[in-house]
């Protein structure tokens, strides 16, 4: 994902773009080649120091409303090339993970609900990226239904910011915070709406691309099953016959790849929900009854027993301890 007009609004907040860059140790050009990728540890890390030198804890925010499309390459070319919105919105939850993102987009009562998450919540600045991530989403809506559009609310895991006004007056709907998940409520009318100037022969060449930079990924990378895994939890569905399913290979080759890598499809379930239950207690108002749900246990008494085993203390425990105590990796 781009953040290439971070120096622009950093300079119009009167930061100098280059010192900062240097500070955040990386080569200023970096932000002027649209080649030039960057790691997550150095996004979140130059998105907090943005975030501090500017005084703004908007600013990722309006660092992803500032970025169109092409932020994401070829995935946001292809997304803007497709028919309509909700092919589009399709193609944008099938191939984020390259961008170590989820999108689920589902329908209630007349509204669409599109949300988000990033797959390495416990990442230092990973809030900075959420909040680009999330500002460059309703960008990309935007783009995709044209300037009538506007959401009907938008939530956010993220603590309160000290403005929230300034939120609400970026996403031009009510804002909320301390959220279970990430997520952008819209009228489902808009899911059929025409893309307007999508090409259907570019679209097929920019699906040729992207099932190119498919068929170079491992089925069996790590990183990437735990993404699918992470997908899964949030869909409801964190089996290893729907992992595999979605990898397009066979159980039995799922595992025989799992323990190639030294772990096991447990080991990374447990992992994930581990990380994804950090976030949630650490960022979020969710209820431990709202967390069980999301993590896909029956009852919030298992949750506590395996947090418990993840990390030697309770979920309630663990949220009221100071950083300084707290472990965020599996034992």
């Amino acid at each position: 994902m781009s953040i290439a007009s971070a120096p622009r609004l950093l300079k119009a907040a009167g930061a100098e773009p280059a010192e900062l860059a240097m500070q955040a140790e990386l080569n200023p050009p970096c932000f002027d080649d649209p080649l030039k990728t960057i790691s997550f540890e150095e996004m979140g890390r130059y998105l907090a120091m943005c975030t501090a030198a500017t005084g703004d804890d908007s600013f990722s925010f309006r660092v992803g409303l500032a970025e169109g499309p092409s932020a994401l390459s070829t995935l946001g070319y292809l997304v803007m090339n497709t028919a309509n919105v909700r092919g589009a919105l399709a193609a944008l939850s099938k191939y984020l993970y390259q961008f170590a993102g989820d999108v689920s987009v589902t329908q209630s009562k007349g509204l669409a609900l599109f949300t988000y998450s990033f797959r390495f919540p416990a990442l230092k600045g990973a809030e900075w990226i959420v909040d680009a991530a999330m500002g460059l989403a309703i960008s990309l809506m935007r783009a995709l239904c044209g300037p009538s559009w506007s959401p009907v609310e938008a939530s956010f895991v993220r603590a309160l910011p000290s403005r929230p006004a300034d939120w609400q007056r970026h996403v031009r709907a009510p804002v909320y915070f301390g959220a279970e998940s990430n997520l952008i409520v819209f009228s489902a009318r808009w899911l059929d709406q025409a893309v307007e100037r999508a090409d259907p022969g570019l679209r097929r060449l920019l699906l040729d691309k992207v099932a190119e930079l498919e068929a170079r990924a491992d089925p069996g990378d790590v990183e990437r099953i735990a993404t699918l895994i992470r997908s899964c939890v949030l869909a409801g569905e964190p089996t290893l016959d729907e992992v595999a399913s979605r990898l397009a290979i066979s159980t039995a080759t799922l595992k025989r790849r799992l323990r190639a890598a030294g772990t096991s499809f447990q080991e990374l379930l447990d992992k994930t929900r581990f990380e994804m239950a950090c976030h949630l207690l650490r960022g979020s108002g969710a209820s431990m009854a709202q967390i069980t749900d999301v993590l896909g246990y029956g009852h919030a008494s298992t949750l506590s027993r395996a947090f418990m085993r993840w990390s030697g203390m309770s979920p309630r425990q663990w949220r009221i301890a100071g950083p300084a105590t707290r472990e965020e990796t599996l034992p």
